[in-house]
């Protein structure tokens, strides 16, 4: 199996601000154990809740982490088309 040069995970959330810090806290630690490049991007699915707040706040505090801003809730669909498109995209 062909080791990746880089990965790009993408997350769809949708009002998880009690539990998107936490679940990002264990995800870098299994990413930074693969020891390639990486990003995180979180596709906010039209959150009514503080999770847009919490996802900037990682954006600030970690370049691996990119956040796509759905105008409103669209399905989860539409959110992972998104995410795979940015993933593939640069």
């Amino acid at each position: 199996m062909a080791i990746p040069r880089s990965l790009n995970v993408v997350v769809l959330v949708y009002n998880e601000a009690p539990c998107v810090d936490k679940f990002y806290h264990s995800l870098l630690a299994e990413l930074e154990g693969l020891r390639i490049p990486f990003r995180v991007l979180h596709v906010n699915d039209g959150s009514q809740d503080e999770t847009r707040a919490f996802l900037v706040s990682l954006t600030q505090a970690d370049e691996h982490v990119i956040v796509l801003e759905l105008s409103r809730y669209l399905g989860h669909q539409v959110a992972i088309t998104s995410g795979l498109d940015a993933a593939s995209t640069g």
